[in-house]
């Protein structure tokens, strides 16, 4: 039996919309909404992807490629850089800083 590990990374689907955020965060749910519509993959891009590489026997599933494979590769080599630049893209998205 093979196994394969899906690693997704933002996808456009309806869950920023359907969240119920309060607080400081509501505020922060249209840019939310934006960024996952404009940035985000298809969950029919996901499924393709996974299925390819499920056909392929790979064991981890990165997708959409360039948006998750670089952060990948980043926190395998360095944890602790790779949280830190993530919390700076979530604060650049938030307009936070």
């Amino acid at each position: 039996m093979k196994v394969t590990i899906l690693c997704p990374g933002v996808i456009d689907t309806a869950i920023a919309k359907k969240t119920q955020m309060r607080g400081e965060t509501k505020t922060h749910q249209t840019q939310t909404i934006d960024y996952y519509q404009k940035h985000g993959a298809t969950p029919d891009k996901v499924a393709m992807d996974l299925l390819s590489d499920v056909r392929k026997g790979k064991l981890f599933s990165l997708t959409p490629r360039m948006q998750v494979g670089i952060g990948w590769f980043v926190y395998r080599f360095s944890p602790g850089l790779a949280i830190r630049l993530m919390r700076a893209e979530v604060d650049k998205i938030l307009g936070i800083r």
